[in-house]
Formats: structure tokens, C-alpha cells, sequence
């Protein structure tokens, strides 16, 4: 909750005063100013309203801090003065401290404003309970001063009337003396009953009966100017009743039921005041007497005298007793006060401390009385002190604590320590009295000591972060910025520093941040954002906390920010995205690979054994060579496919990249075409890779026929080839990357360029920018496949209308380790009569297989699964040369498990791997060797024949 507070404000700017009152308002303060700059306005606000703080510039153009102290000084007011300013001296701030100022702050270091205002307010209010005290005891003194000096006249009247009411006048006790006048009234007056009623105000109440018990332990009370006692006080006359049960004046029912007849009353009067109402009663009628009436008006007026005088007695000894009780009471506060209070004389010798002064200085009050107040100050500054305190004492202002001087003290023991001293000046009857209220500041000055080194350690953390930190109020300013934050947003901290959003951030960032600091605000809560935002050095991503900053109140008075440029993380996180993308586009681009060879196996095979038919027809032979024809395009649109799902198998070998790329410059050219220069940039030194010669082709080819597209007018094409060390800062922009020796291969063109939108798709397969019928979309996914599948990657950069760059690393080996090419297919399918198992577990496929086997003189024997062919293998090992398997089948066993189950009973068994390459048979393709050999899918008749006999023949 906040608390009202009443703020005058010595400033000439408004927006310094608006400061000041925000600083209240965050401290939990409700502030009610009122702003003035000259002395006369001053002056009127402090005759017209009522004021709990002043806060004033030092300096203003009409007017100043020490002329608004003088001021306030005139006008008599304790009110709290701070002086808050932009730029002051220690030895101004010292000055004003010295001529009452209470405390003093920068306007830049507001940090101590709001703890500096409770201090003093509190210090206020004890100085005014003080002042409330001091008065109350010298009000009571002089009231007992006035009531011994009333009693001693009251004395001096009683004693003239001794011989009257000797025996009444004895006692000072007003309860006593009530009761003797009465009885002496009755036996006098030889009435019957008598009462005393006492003016209280507007009323008399009845202090005293004789003979009506029922009407004084009522506590009868009669308003004056009604019935018999109030019309006697009332006329301030005696009045006679002679038959009180018919006279209407008689009001009291008392008197009727007692059987009073005759009643005489007078008033008590002294000094002209009523004091009472006295009046006998007699049961019987009683004529009236004048001698009786004149006799006890006589009485009544001495006896008015004895009754004030016990009155006054009685306040006196109420007096006294609230004195007493006073003086023990300021004695116990005295004694109980945490701070040290020494009170000294005119000459400043120590007539009074209490405990707290003695556990300070470690003296005890004996040693301390009459001992000069220097004792209590360290020995340099001692002869200063002197001079000080007989200054203060002739024309010293009262010092509050908390505005009060910051010396240092020394105790018994020699120690030296801190204080804050608070001076009042006290008048009395032999000179005056300086009162000192002392308190030791060393806990506080070790704590300022660990708060400073404390906020000194955070905020170097701050500023040493790579984050940025910031604090915003709700007025969206900003409370403090790291350096860090303020390069991001192109500014210096103390530029930022007291800005709100929109005097920093273009309105998209500004919008953004309000709409989030106004949730935390709103709810309490943390929040976490994830936000593109252009900065001063572009667009960047900001990965921000928001976390609210609560006051005493619970109320989120700011937030903290911590804001982290994820704008790197968020490109790795897209590139990572884009390759498990394609990753899973080559899965099923492998999977459609893998049906449709096993199809075009199937035509290619069976068109092929048609085609060798010496019978066949020149008609049906056209048309079939058609068909086959067909197949073999369809075969290489599958082979591109299983290039770029890295799955069609490799024959890897040895060799340097610049000599294939120099054999395959002639026929690149004869692709590109003359209006298209062709510039080869080999490096001397050897570029050894281990890779497929004919892969590399097909990448070479591809990127030089989509060079050439994007020329259509002419340009230049670069082919290059260098040795790269990739580093970490390369990893770190190519999320493909890894560390180490690589051969780059880079192929660049001048062509038309792409769009950052295209370049991300261009290895997508299908993906086109050419018109239809143009191109199918699978010659940067084939390039993409290939290096893929030789543990490479592609790096592409482009820019529209200057040209395209595509830079291939493939892994480098030993130059020493380069192998010849291998040699060239024989023409005639070989022949054998070896007897070999074949697992297939597509129908089709297995019939084509066994027939062209079979016509090559092998003995063929059939399995659909691993299972069957182990069936087969039991009753029939001894026969079997070669097992010919497809890698994956149904029952739960491929064909490499298959093989090496069989190996384990023939370890020289031969065996020959054949897929339609799925994800499987890639993984066991690095596996041919050792008896073991591979056949892709679809396969020529020829094809079939040659991998069957090298197996058998161990080649």
C-alpha cells in the first residue's frame, strides 16, 4: 500500500520535481506536492498548508537550498530538509548539512532518496513526541507552581474563617470536607437531611448527602436552570421552598419519596464563579428565616472557598502524580533508547547519560559526571570540537538525528568509531542544556561498505556479460542498461539510461517489448520470448527474459531483462532442419528406387532373353528393342534417385580429382557449348579422393548442364580444385561440415544467380525452376546424393544476376594410395554348370534370374526367404558353390545373415549380394570382398553373368 505524504518542492524544473516524486511513488509513498522557486512563494506555502518534507535544488536562478533553509528557519516549522541536486561539492554539501540541512543527494544518485525521507520522517515524529513532552512537563509544572500559589491564598482566606468552619476547614481531602460541612450544615440548621452538588460544566452533580443514600450513590446529576438546584445555580440567589411535595420546581423524585417539606439552598460561589449548590432540607414544614438564609449564604461563601481549595488540592496531588509519572516514564525512555544520550551543561561538562551511553563508550556514569564531553572525542579533533560546541551553545540550531553531524567518537578503551550526533539547545532556569543523541554508525558504515562492494561485484558481472541486461519501469524507461545492450541497440549506456522505448527503439521493437513488459507487469509472472527484431546491425533473433522486480509492497514496480542474440542459432537450427528434410526425401526416394528396379529387372531381363532368340521376328525385335530401350532410361532416372538417397552402390577407388576433371573438360565443353568459356583452375599438387570415377562424373556433368541453363546468353565457367583445412569457424557456418583435410571442388558460373528461396530448395528432388518438359528436377539432388555418399557435402551461394557457386569437399586420402582403373567387361557372357542357391523373394525377379542362369548351364535351386533357404541348404549343402540373395526379404532374415549362417557350415561358400538398394543393403554394401560380392538392381543378362562367374572363379 502506499503512504500519503505532503511534499514541498524548492525546484525551478519541473521535470527534476516529476523525478523526485517518482522516487516516492517507487518507494511506496503518495506524494501531494506543491512546487515553489522564490522565497515569498515559499514562505506562503509554508503559512498556508501543513508539510511533511521539503526537498530542494541547491541552485536556481531566483532562489537556493541555504535561502529555503533560512527560510524554514524563519518560519519556526520542524519539517525534514533535503537538498537533492545535479552536481554539488562534499564541502557545500558539509555547509549545508552545518546550517540545518538534514541530508543531501545527487539527482543522479537517488539510490539513498527514499531509505534518506523514512529516516527523517521518522526522526520528525520523535522529535515532535519530544517537544510534546517537554511541553506537557513545564505545562504541569506551572500549573503546580499556580495551584501551590492559589492554595496558599485559599490558606490564608481559610484561616480568616477559622472560627466559622473551624472543624470543617481542617482536611484538605475534598470528600471530607464535603461530608463535616454537611454534618455541621444539618446540626446547625437543625434540618433533616442536606446534599452538595458540584458545578461540572452545564451540570451540577451531587458530591455529598445527608440522609437521601439513594440520590449520592445514583450519582444525581441536574442541568442547570432546572428545577430547585438548577435554578439556584442558574440565578446564583438562595431560594426557599416551604412544602417541597406541591412546589413544581421541585423536580427530583427523591426528595417526595424521603418526605422533604421545607428545602433552603444557596449557591456556593467563589470569586464570582459557581462552584456548587448547597441546600438543607427539613421533613417538617420550616417556616422561612432570613437570619438562616443570611447565615448560610455566609457559610456557603467560606465554605465555597474550603471546596476549591480541596479541589484544587486534589488536581494538585493529580498533578503532581502525572509529573512523577511523566519524569519516570521520559527516565525509562531515557533508559531504554538504543541510541547513547548525553546531556551536558552551558560549560559542556556531563551532568547526564543514560545506559545506552555507557555500554557505547564503555564509562560508567560516575566516571562520566563532570567530566568535560571531549573525553568522548579522539584527541586530534579535540581543540576543534571546543570551539564547535561553545559556537553551538551561543547560537546553535537543533541537529535531528539523520540530519545530524557524522563524527567520530573514542571510548573508554581508546577505540575510535563512528557517529551520528543529534544537538537540541534546552533552556532552564540556570543556563541551558545541550542534549546529544549518539549513534554508533559502525554497523552501518561496514554495511554501506558490503552494499557498495556487493552492487560494485553485479554490476561488473553485468557489464562483463554477452548478454544483453537491461531494467525497465513501468514507465517504460530504462532504469540501467549493460554496455552490451546499448552496442546492440547503437547506443552508449548513459545515453540510454532515464530514455523510454521510443526515444530508443524504431516502433516495430518498441511495440514488441511494451507488449511483453505490460504481461509481466499485468501478472507478476516471468516471462520467456522468442522474437526477430531489427537491431542497429540488422535484423537479429533475441532469445529475452522477462523477470518482474517487486518493491516492499509486492507490487512489480520494474522489470529485468536478459536478452541473448540467438540469431546464429536459429540459421544452424533451419540449416539442420533443411538436412533432415532431405534426409527424409531420400528415404523415400530409396524406397520408390527399390520398387521399381526390382520392375525394371524384370523387363530388362526378360526383353533381353527375348532379344537373344535367333527366331525372333525383325517386327517384334524392333518393337522389344523399344521396350528395352525404355527400361534402361527408366533404369538411369532410378539411378539418379539412388544417388541422392545415397543408396545406389559405390565401386570406389583411388585417384586424383584433377585428372578426371582434365579427362572430362572435352566433353563438358561439347555440353556447355562455344558461347560458353570453360576455365579449368587445377591445383599443381595432386587432389587425391577415394570416390566412383563415374559418380563424380555424373556431379561433374550435372552442375555444367545446369551452369549452362542458367546461361542461355553466354558467360564463363570456372572448374577449381584446392586443398582445404576445414577449421572450427567453418563448422560453425555449415552445420554439414566436419574438421579436417579436404579436397574442394568448386564449379561456379556467371549465369542468371538465385534467390535466397530457391537456393534452399534446389536440392529437393523434382524440384524445377526450368519450363516443363525442360528438365526433372534431379540433377542437383543426384549431386547431392553422390557427395553424400562419399562422405562429403555441397556448399551453394548465389546471388541473382551475378552468377552461381557450388563447392564440393570430399574427404582427401594419400596420394601414395591411388589405384589404375579397372578393366573393361568381356563381351561374351561366361558360362558354368555350378550348382547355386537363389533367394528372391519377388516371384518375377526370381523366374527371370533362374532362366538366364539356367540357359548360361547352371544348375539353379529356389528359395523365397532365408528360412526356405536354409530348408535347402540342409538337405542339399554338399551341391551348392554359390548362394545368389536378395538383402531383404520377409521371415525376419536377410540375406547377409542368411550368407553367414551358411558360411559358419562351408566357410569358402561363395555369395552374392543383389539389391534394389534399400537403407539396408546400403548399410552391408562396403561389405563386398572376402567372397562376397554385389549386384544393383535392375541388372543386364550380361551383367548377371559375369558377377556369378568372377565370384565363382574368386575375382
Amino acid at each position: 500500500m502506499s503512504f500519503p505524504i505532503r511534499v514541498l518542492i524548492v525546484e525551478d524544473s519541473e521535470a527534476d520535481a516529476a523525478l523526485v516524486l517518482r522516487q516516492l511513488e517507487v518507494g511506496g509513498y503518495l506524494p501531494t506536492h506543491r512546487r515553489v522557486e522564490t522565497a515569498a512563494a515559499m514562505r506562503a506555502a509554508l503559512a498556508e498548508e501543513t508539510w511533511d518534507l521539503i526537498v530542494a535544488d541547491y541552485t536556481m536562478p531566483h532562489f537556493d537550498a541555504p535561502a529555503a533553509l533560512e527560510v524554514l528557519q524563519e518560519s519556526g516549522q520542524d519539517i525534514p530538509f533535503i537538498v537533492v541536486s545535479g552536481s554539488i561539492g562534499e564541502d557545500i554539501a558539509v555547509a549545508m548539512m552545518k546550517i540545518g540541512a538534514h541530508d543531501y543527494l545527487l539527482k543522479n544518485k537517488l539510490a539513498r532518496f527514499v531509505p534518506a525521507v523514512q529516516r527523517e520522517l521518522r526522526e520528525a515524529q520523535s522529535r515532535h513526541l519530544r517537544r510534546e513532552a517537554e511541553a506537557a512537563k513545564q505545562k504541569l509544572e506551572a500549573e503546580r507552581s499556580q495551584l501551590v500559589q492559589r492554595l496558599r491564598q485559599e490558606n490564608e482566606d481559610l484561616a480568616a474563617l477559622t472560627q466559622v468552619t473551624a472543624n470543617a476547614i481542617s482536611t484538605l481531602d475534598l470528600e471530607e470536607l464535603l461530608r463535616v460541612l454537611l454534618e455541621r450544615f444539618v446540626a446547625v440548621m437543625k434540618a433533616d437531611t442536606a446534599a452538595i452538588l458540584l458545578a461540572e460544566g452545564d451540570e451540577l452533580r451531587v458530591r455529598a448527602c445527608v440522609g437521601l443514600p439513594e440520590m449520592e450513590h445514583a450519582g444525581y446529576t441536574v442541568p442547570v436552570g432546572q428545577g430547585f438546584t438548577g435554578t439556584i445555580a442558574a440565578t446564583r440567589q438562595p431560594l426557599y421552598v416551604e412544602d417541597a411535595q406541591i412546589d413544581p420546581r421541585v423536580l427530583n423524585p427523591q426528595y417526595k419519596r424521603r418526605g422533604v417539606r421545607s428545602m433552603l439552598g444557596v449557591p456556593l460561589k467563589h470569586n464570582g464563579r459557581l462552584v456548587g449548590v448547597l441546600h438543607v432540607h427539613w421533613l417538617t414544614v420550616h417556616p422561612y428565616r432570613e437570619r438562616e438564609v443570611h447565615l448560610l449564604e455566609i457559610t456557603a461563601e467560606r465554605c465555597a472557598a474550603a471546596i476549591v481549595n480541596a479541589r484544587l488540592y486534589e488536581q494538585t496531588k493529580l498533578a503532581k502524580a502525572a509529573l512523577r509519572e511523566s519524569e519516570t516514564m521520559i527516565r525509562s525512555l531515557l533508559e531504554a533508547a538504543a541510541d547513547a544520550v548525553v546531556v551536558t551543561d552551558a560549560e559542556g561538562r556531563i551532568t547526564l547519560v543514560n545506559a545506552a551511553a555507557e555500554r557505547l563508550f564503555g564509562y560508567a556514569r560516575a566516571e562520566l559526571s563532570g567530566q568535560p564531553v571531549e573525553v568522548l572525542v579522539p584527541v586530534p579533533f579535540r581543540d576543534a570540537h571546543h570551539t564547535h560546541r561553545r559556537r553551538f551553545a551561543v547560537a546553535g540550531q537543533p541537529r535531528s538525528m539523520g540530519g545530524g553531524l557524522e563524527l567520530s567518537a573514542q571510548r573508554k578503551d581508546g577505540s575510535v568509531f563512528p557517529v551520528e550526533i543529534s544537538l537540541s539547545p534546552v533552556q532552564i532556569a540556570h543556563g541551558t542544556l545541550v542534549i546529544a543523541i549518539i549513534r554508533d554508525l559502525s554497523e552501518r558504515k561496514r554495511a554501506e561498505a558490503r552494499l557498495q562492494a556487493s552492487e560494485q561485484r553485479y554490476r561488473t558481472l553485468a557489464e562483463a556479460a554477452q548478454d544483453a541486461i537491461f531494467v525497465i519501469d513501468r514507465h517504460f524507461r530504462h532504469q540501467y542498461v549493460n554496455t552490451f545492450a546499448a552496442r546492440q541497440a547503437g547506443h552508449t549506456p548513459e545515453a540510454m539510461v532515464g530514455k523510454r522505448l521510443t526515444d530508443v527503439f524504431p516502433p516495430p521493437v518498441v511495440l514488441e517489448l511494451q507488449r511483453n513488459l505490460i504481461e509481466v507487469f499485468t501478472t507478476g509472472q516471468p516471462r520467456y520470448v522468442e522474437s526477430k527484431l531489427p537491431l542497429s546491425g540488422g535484423e537479429a533473433w533475441l532469445s529475452t527474459r522477462l523477470v518482474p522486480l517487486g518493491n516492499a509492497a509486492g507490487q512489480v514496480e520494474a522489470v529485468l531483462g536478459i536478452a541473448r542474440d540467438v540469431t546464429e542459432q536459429k540459421q544452424l537450427e533451419e540449416q539442420l532442419r533443411h538436412a533432415q528434410k532431405m534426409e527424409a526425401i531420400g528415404h523415400l526416394a530409396g524406397g520408390v528406387a527399390h520398387d521399381f528396379n526390382n520392375l525394371l529387372t524384370v523387363i530388362q531381363g526378360f526383353s533381353q532373353l527375348v532379344l537373344s532368340d535367333p527366331h525372333l521376328d525383325a517386327g517384334h525385335r524392333e518393337h522389344l528393342g523399344m521396350v528395352y530401350s525404355a527400361a534402361e532410361k527408366a533404369a538411369s532416372l532410378t539411378r539418379q534417385l539412388l544417388a541422392f538417397s545415397r543408396k545406389q552402390a559405390m565401386q570406389p577407388r583411388i585417384f586424383d580429382l584433377n585428372g578426371l576433371v582434365d579427362g572430362v573438360a572435352k566433353m563438358l565443353r561439347r555440353l556447355i557449348g562455344e558461347d560458353i568459356a570453360l576455365e579449368l583452375q587445377l591445383l599443381a599438387e595432386p587432389c587425391p579422393v577415394s570416390a566412383d570415377e563415374g559418380m563424380l562424373e555424373q556431379v561433374l556433368v550435372n552442375l555444367a548442364v545446369n551452369a549452362r541453363d542458367a546461361m542461355p546468353r553466354g558467360g564463363q565457367l570456372v572448374v577449381r580444385t584446392t586443398l582445404l583445412a576445414v577449421d572450427d569457424e567453418h563448422v560453425a557456418r555449415s552445420p554439414e561440415a566436419r574438421l579436417g583435410e579436404f579436397v574442394c571442388l568448386s564449379v561456379r558460373d556467371t549465369g542468371c544467380g538465385m534467390t535466397p528461396e530457391v537456393l534452399g530448395r534446389i536440392f529437393e528432388p523434382f524440384f524445377t525452376t526450368k519450363d516443363v518438359g525442360k528438365g526433372t528436377g534431379l540433377g542437383l539432388a543426384t549431386v547431392y546424393g553422390i557427395v553424400k555418399q562419399h562422405q562429403g557435402w555441397v556448399e551453394a551461394t548465389s546471388l541473382v544476376g551475378t552468377g552461381t557457386t557450388f563447392r564440393i569437399f570430399l574427404p582427401a586420402v594419400s596420394a601414395q594410395a591411388a589405384q589404375p582403373p579397372a578393366g573393361a567387361r568381356t563381351q561374351a557372357a561366361p558360362r558354368g554348370t555350378e550348382t547355386i542357391l537363389l533367394v528372391e523373394d519377388e516371384a518375377i525377379v526370381r523366374t527371370l534370374t533362374r532362366t538366364a542362369l539356367e540357359r548360361l548351364g547352371y544348375h539353379i535351386l529356389e528359395a523365397d526367404s532365408g528360412p526356405a533357404a536354409l530348408e535347402v541348404w540342409r538337405s542339399q549343402a554338399a551341391d551348392i558353390a554359390l548362394v545368389l540373395t536378395d538383402l531383404v526379404m520377409p521371415g525376419g532374415l536377410t540375406g547377409f545373415d542368411l550368407a553367414e549362417q551358411l558360411r559358419a557350415d562351408h566357410p569358402q561358400l561363395k555369395a552374392i549380394f543383389v539389391s534394389g538398394y534399400s537403407q539396408e543393403a546400403l548399410a552391408q554394401a562396403s561389405l563386398v570382398g572376402s567372397g562376397r560380392h554385389f549386384l544393383q538392381k535392375p541388372f543386364a543378362a550380361w551383367q548377371l553373368a559375369e558377377a556369378v562367374r568372377n565370384c565363382l572363379d574368386g575375382k
